[in-house]
């Protein structure tokens, strides 16, 4: 793993940029989760609806917990979720209010997980904490699983920085659960 490509990537994060890197299954892309310019560009760049909302991953519970309203968390969802993270299950939980609405998609919940792939732990502690991820592409459409496909893909200068590592080896993206039934979103 390339310490100065994540401090570099961390860099452009940190002064608002977007960011292109790998994830356990696919490429994401990212940025901060309250930079209200930088959530825009994302949207631009993916042709995203912004009532889908964006995931917020981090290495630990602790950079992600600040944009959850946790006294409305079931106690028994950290008991359920202590067999899954961290790893790549994301969870849509109560929100904090005040949130970007291009983060929440305007809902009062919020998609986030708690990753054990490293590149991202360690592109998430550079930066500051947790980060936006959502899938490298154009919505629609297959989501990219190396640099070289993002780079290929899009016009030269959409991207702050891409981060040249393997992605984590899953086949598919996280799987998604309400928080609150367990109920499976996404497989």
């Amino acid at each position: 793993m390339s310490d100065s490509q994540i401090r570099e990537a961390a860099r452009a994060i940190r002064n608002g940029g977007v960011v292109a890197y790998p994830t356990e299954a696919v490429f994401g892309i990212g940025c901060l989760p309250d930079n209200v310019r930088a959530l825009t560009r994302i949207m631009e760049i993916k042709k995203r609806d912004p009532s889908k909302g964006l995931i917020v991953i981090g290495g630990t519970f602790g950079e992600i917990s600040g944009y959850l309203d946790l006294p409305e968390v079931p106690r028994d969802f950290f008991e359920r979720m202590r067999d899954f993270w961290p790893g790549p299950v994301t969870a849509v939980l109560p929100a904090r209010s005040g949130l970007p609405a291009l983060l929440t998609g305007g809902r009062s919940t919020l998609a986030v997980r708690v990753t054990a792939f490293q590149p991202v732990i360690c592109l998430c502690r550079e930066a500051g904490g947790a980060l936006v991820s959502t899938s490298c592409n154009i919505s629609g459409r297959q989501p990219f699983r190396t640099a070289r496909e993002v780079l290929g893909s899009f016009p030269s200068g959409t991207f702050d920085g891409v981060l040249d590592l393997p992605c984590g080896g899953n086949e598919k993206p996280s799987r998604i659960i309400d928080g609150l039934s367990g109920r499976i979103l996404r497989e």
